[in-house]
């Protein structure tokens, strides 16, 4: 089992992030409410990442 993190790597993971601070709860179930809404009634097949823009995307 690996060791817990400590706060201060956690800390440092963020700003590693574009965003510099981790996803907040809100954040997360607006995503998930936008999938579920009829906007978001041509999205198929997608991943959505929520990590602040910690892996660079293709472009």
């Amino acid at each position: 089992m690996p060791f817990p993190a400590t706060r201060t790597a956690r800390i440092a993971y963020f700003f590693l992030t574009e965003a510099c601070r981790p996803v907040l709860p809100h954040e997360f179930g607006d995503a998930c409410a936008f999938l579920c809404s009829a906007q978001a009634g041509f999205i198929t097949g997608q991943n959505l990442p929520l990590d602040g823009g910690s892996c660079p995307g293709t472009f």
